[in-house]
């Protein structure tokens, strides 16, 4: 049984809201200058809880 709010399909496979978004591609940005790419960026299950992750 999942916790409250937590339904796999609201959340891993739902949109990144744009805020989020924006700094992820921030951060992406950054990190590749310091020489850690990053290849993938996604929801987690619980709300307001996103990933990135490198090469």
């Amino acid at each position: 049984m999942l916790c409250k709010r937590q339904q796999l399909e609201d959340h891993y496979f739902g949109a990144i809201p744009e805020r989020v978004y924006a700094f992820m591609r921030d951060f992406e940005a950054e990190s590749y200058k310091l020489g850690i790419p990053l290849r993938t960026r996604h929801n987690e299950v619980a709300p307001a809880q996103f990933e990135c992750a490198q090469f």
